[in-house]
């Protein structure tokens, strides 16, 4: 068995499960794994196409908590911060703006996690910046969950909306995002391929993912997101700073 395979399959069956059991993860959990064994110019299109089954699926799942006035002015900002962070990724320092993206998430989430909240109405003028923020950081960082994930945990919902309305959003700027690689001719055959021998793999995480998520308590579904936030905060930071 190649090495794609045995490391691929692995990190595709645990971030299958991360990701449908507390909503998002999963690209944060394979990125640096197949970047070992596979081209880095195939890591983004690999993943995106493993994991927005995975996020359909999900989706599909908790549907009845999913939110659709909330979603879809989340991303509608999020594909118009998408194309503006593209724009100032090829005029600005990626690193600094890694930097500043890794300090903002470090401190919004030890705030949160502190215990400090202040949720606020989700009407549309709040939901479409927020929207904008996540595509932002993912047109210059290649990473959008952070801005939207930090909203949702403020906003205290419940680990099924919160699941939900995040892995919908992600559903839909993924199936955008894979759009514009067919279009400027990024996914190629063995990409497809690449992304199809993992597919068995994140199925069975994400099968697992399903039976894990209910039984996680309140307080450690929280507590997961928080952890996960700060390392996510802390390898923007750190990449920012060795680069």
């Amino acid at each position: 068995m190649s090495p794609f395979f045995i490391v691929g399959s692995i990190t595709a069956l645990v971030a299958g499960a991360a990701q449908s059991s507390i909503g998002f993860g999963f690209s944060m959990i394979m990125a640096p794994c197949i970047m070992l064994v596979l081209e880095p110019v195939a890591v983004v299109p690999t993943i995106l196409l493993v994991d927005v089954l995975n996020c359909i699926l999900v989706t599909l799942r908790y549907r009845r908590h999913v939110h659709i006035r909330m979603v879809i002015p989340l991303t509608i900002g999020g594909m118009i911060g998408f194309a503006a962070g593209i724009q100032v990724l090829t005029r600005a320092n990626p690193d600094t703006m890694r930097l500043l993206v890794g300090a903002l998430v470090l401190v919004f989430t030890v705030v949160l996690w502190s215990g400090w909240r202040r949720p606020v109405r989700e009407s549309l003028w709040l939901t479409l910046p927020v929207g904008m923020a996540s595509g932002f950081a993912g047109g210059t960082t290649s990473m959008s969950g952070p801005p939207v994930v930090l909203f949702m945990a403020n906003q205290g919902h419940h680990q099924d909306i919160f699941r939900a309305n995040l892995i919908a959003y992600f559903s839909l700027i993924e199936i955008y995002g894979i759009a514009n690689l067919w279009w400027e001719g990024a996914l190629n055959r063995g990409i497809v391929v690449n992304a199809t021998i993992l597919l068995p793999a994140m199925l069975l995480g994400t099968a697992l993912g399903f039976w894990l998520g209910p039984r996680i308590p309140e307080k450690a579904f929280r507590n997961l997101i928080f952890l996960l936030l700060l390392i996510i905060g802390t390898v923007l930071v750190a990449n920012s700073l060795a680069s």
